[in-house]
């Protein structure tokens, strides 16, 4: 997701802001409210992007994701597939809805931004550039180097 973030922040040094998996459980009645990254919590104003690695399919019954159009109001819902990477700018309003399937369904969220951001309890380092190997976060790293590579040799077979 490196060269994803560079291009679409448009730096060769993007920051990796915070990352999160999250499970949607079955029947939780858990859903996500219309939002922005860049307004949940503290207002952010510098440039980010949500890219949302898919773990699992994702359609209507099993929560969604619904992504409202900039350019003209309505709301789409993409199709995706496991595997696939769904990149949000982080003042585009997003939903999603409950899981009402009999299986979990899961995504890995990764915000990056173009310049750091100092906001407290998040992480402050360059994407892998800076990375300081702590017993907390070097495990994360070596985790997110590996799916990184196995992405980067299933891209390069299609």
């Amino acid at each position: 997701m490196l060269h994803i973030a560079e291009n679409l922040l448009e730096t060769e040094t993007p920051w990796l802001f915070n990352d999160q998996l999250v499970w949607k459980m079955p029947e939780s009645g858990f859903g996500f409210a219309p939002h922005t990254d860049n307004s949940t919590g503290v207002r952010i104003w510098n440039k980010t992007i949500n890219c949302l690695v898919i773990l699992d399919d994702i359609n209507i019954e099993n929560g969604g994701l619904m992504v409202r159009n900039r350019d003209n109001g309505n709301w789409v819902s993409p199709t995706l597939k496991q595997g696939d990477i769904l990149c949000i700018d982080g003042d585009t309003e997003h939903a999603s809805g409950e899981n009402a399937s009999d299986k979990t369904r899961s995504t890995y969220a990764c915000v990056y931004s173009k310049e750091k951001l100092e906001i407290p309890n998040f992480y402050q380092t360059r994407f892998y550039n800076e990375w300081k190997e702590s017993e907390i976060n070097a495990k994360s790293w070596y985790l997110e180097k590996e799916r990184q590579e196995k992405l980067s040799v299933n891209e390069s077979r299609k």
